[in-house]
């Protein structure tokens, strides 16, 4: 209970706090995740982060008793189902826990493709 002008608080139950994600790609970066966050948002080409991935969780484990997770945006083909699966096992395998996907678009019903595409791909 926390007692502020007077008056008690009781603040519960106490949600768990969010986790912190520690974006950029520069090896600074991956220090700066590993020290301050829960995980690392990085930003670039795939073939150039891969090597950083993998550093990124060998350390995060090595120091901090676990591996962070890793988040980074992508963009997908919504005309080819297999290109997009692909794509996303590509991701996967390099590391990636969870991907944000990203276009451009002017109103909400530009997303409709993307929306249909997720579906097939969660079938």
């Amino acid at each position: 209970m926390i007692i502020e002008n007077g008056q008690a608080f009781l603040f519960n139950p106490r949600p768990k706090k969010p986790p912190i994600y520690v974006g950029g790609a520069a090896p600074h970066a991956v220090d700066r995740a590993i020290k301050y966050g829960d995980g690392w948002l990085p930003m670039g080409r795939l073939e150039k982060l891969k090597p950083q991935i993998k550093l990124y969780k060998e350390r995060s484990l090595s120091e901090n008793g676990r591996t962070g997770e890793v988040i980074t945006f992508i963009s997908l083909d919504e005309t080819d189902l297999a290109a997009a699966r692909g794509r996303l096992e590509e991701y996967e395998s390099a590391g990636v826990d969870r991907v944000i996907l990203g276009r451009p678009y002017e109103t909400a019903d530009d997303w409709a493709p993307t929306f249909e595409l997720l579906q097939k791909l969660r079938d």
